[in-house]
């Protein structure tokens, strides 16, 4: 599936991944692909994308919310950076 990480200034990350798991308003909340379409708030935390060759990348995320829709996940964040 595809991942897109926006903050005001950049787009962070966009490419591949096979999960991307991240702190939902209600706990954790892990992304795989042909997900339900979704869209919620994210708490200021931890999101970790997880490539397909299982790599994994830590993002450290504010004032964030998320999309998912044909199996594309966008995530819109205040602030972005690598953890």
């Amino acid at each position: 599936m595809m991942i897109e990480m926006l903050t005001p200034l950049a787009v962070v990350l966009r490419g591949e991944c096979a999960a991307v798991d991240v702190p939902a308003d209600g706990g954790r909340l892990t992304v795989l692909p042909r997900h339900q379409a979704l869209v919620c708030l994210l708490k200021d935390g931890l999101v970790y994308v997880d490539s397909e060759d299982a790599l994994r990348e830590t993002w450290r995320v504010a004032g964030a919310s998320l999309s998912v829709s044909d199996n594309k996940v966008t995530l819109l964040a205040a602030e972005a950076e690598r953890a």
